[in-house]
């Protein structure tokens, strides 16, 4: 089976990602990070966001 892993990572969270790193180059998991970003931190609205409808 052949498959990827994307990891979402903060900037700042480097003890997380070198954790993430270290787990899928043990289980020899391809993988690419993708650097996260603060949602509260957002200038530009959106479109089609409804904060009501992704509220948990």
């Amino acid at each position: 089976m052949n498959f990827q892993a994307y990891v979402i990572n903060l900037e700042h969270a480097t003890q997380r990602w070198d954790h993430m790193r270290h787990q899928l180059e043990t289980l020899q998991i391809p993988f690419q990070r993708i650097e996260g970003v603060y949602g509260d931190k957002l200038q530009e609205p959106i479109r089609g966001y409804d904060r009501w409808r992704y509220h948990i």
